[in-house]
């Protein structure tokens, strides 16, 4: 797991210093917010299913009780893909500004105005 992290941080900063030398800003700015997003879909199965679920593996064979801790992991299991989706609206500029002008539009209540989300 760890080795999948270090290749992953280590080809996605390749990749960014290869498009600095001859793409423009939008698009490397396009390409960072891809980059995190790739390194948050990434991390939070990792926090969320993997260090409990590992935690819960070892536990035994470090003399630790967890049969309370356990109780809460489908919890955490089930978190990851609702988080999945939220950061992404999160992270990606265009998603997050189209999420806050509808819902600034109905807190206002303009029910004859139309907004057309586009990608610049």
């Amino acid at each position: 797991m760890a080795s999948a992290a270090c290749i992953m941080i280590f080809c996605s900063q390749a990749v960014l210093r290869t498009m600095q030398m001859g793409t423009s800003k939008s698009t490397m700015a396009l390409q960072k917010q891809v980059q995190k997003t790739l390194y948050a879909q990434f991390f939070i199965p990792f926090i969320f299913i993997h260090i409990p679920f590992y935690s819960i593996c070892l536990a035994p064979f470090l003399n630790i009780r967890s049969t309370g801790i356990s109780d809460y992991l489908p919890i955490l299991f089930a978190w990851s893909p609702a988080i999945n989706p939220i950061m992404v609206l999160y992270v990606v500029g265009d998603f997050r500004r189209f999420l806050i002008n509808t819902l600034k539009r109905k807190k206002i209540g303009a029910s004859n105005s139309y907004f057309i989300p586009y990608c610049t």
